[in-house]
C-alpha cells in the first residue's frame, strides 16, 4: 500500500516515515468467490507484491467507505463491507490496517486491474497463494478464514508479526 500522492514523510531521528494522521489508516478488503478463492491484486508498486485490494483512507473517511472506494478504483468491483476480520499495526509507517470481509455486489462481475496502481488481478485458493506476498497479507487472508477476528491488533515489525 503506497501512501496517496503529496509531500514525502518527514522522517524521524530512529529513521521512520512520518506521515499526516490521515495517511496512518488503511482498509483491505478480504472477498472470496463461490470456489473459497480469495481475490488478490498485483501491486505496481513496493516491490510488485500480490495484496488484497485497499488503501489508505481519505481524510474523514471511515474503514469501510475506504475499503469499497479501494475496490472499486484497483478493480472495478463494487462491494459491500460485511465483517471486521482484524486490526493490524505497523509501528515503523505508524499505521493501522483493518481487514474487512466484503461480499460482491455483483457476484458475475470479473475484476479488472486498474492498469495504474493494478497490473493484474485474480483469485487463488487460501493454500496456494502467489509470490511475491508479504507476512500481512497472509496473516489477513488467514484470518478472514476464522469465525472470530484476533481479540487484540496485530503488530508486525518489518515483515515480523507478533500475536
Amino acid at each position: 500500500m503506497s501512501p496517496p500522492p503529496g509531500p514525502d514523510p518527514v522522517r524521524s531521528a530512529e529513521g521512520t516515515a512520518q506521515y499526516p494522521f490521515h495517511w496512518r489508516r488503511a482498509s483491505a478488503a478480504i472477498i472470496f468467490d463461490p470456489a473459497g478463492r480469495v481475490l488478490l491484486v498485483h501491486h505496481t508498486y513496493l516491490g510488485n507484491h500480490w495484496s488484497l485490494p485497499g488503501g489508505h483512507s481519505e481524510p474523514g473517511e471511515d474503514p469501510m467507505a475506504t475499503v469499497v472506494r479501494e475496490v472499486s478504483e484497483e478493480t472495478g468491483l463494487r462491494v459491500t463491507p460485511c465483517r471486521l476480520t482484524g486490526v493490524y499495526y505497523e509501528p515503523e509507517y505508524e499505521l493501522v490496517h483493518f481487514g474487512i470481509l466484503c461480499t460482491p455486489d455483483d457476484p458475475g462481475t470479473t475484476p479488472t486491474p486498474d492498469g495504474d496502481e493494478v497490473s493484474e488481478c485474480a483469485f487463488f485458493p487460501p493454500d496456494r497463494l502467489p509470490r511475491p506476498m508479504k507476512s500481512i497479507t497472509e496473516r489477513r487472508i488467514r484470518d478472514a478464514l476464522e469465525p472470530h477476528p484476533p481479540p487484540l491488533p496485530v503488530v508486525f515489525r518489518r515483515g515480523e508479526e507478533t500475536p
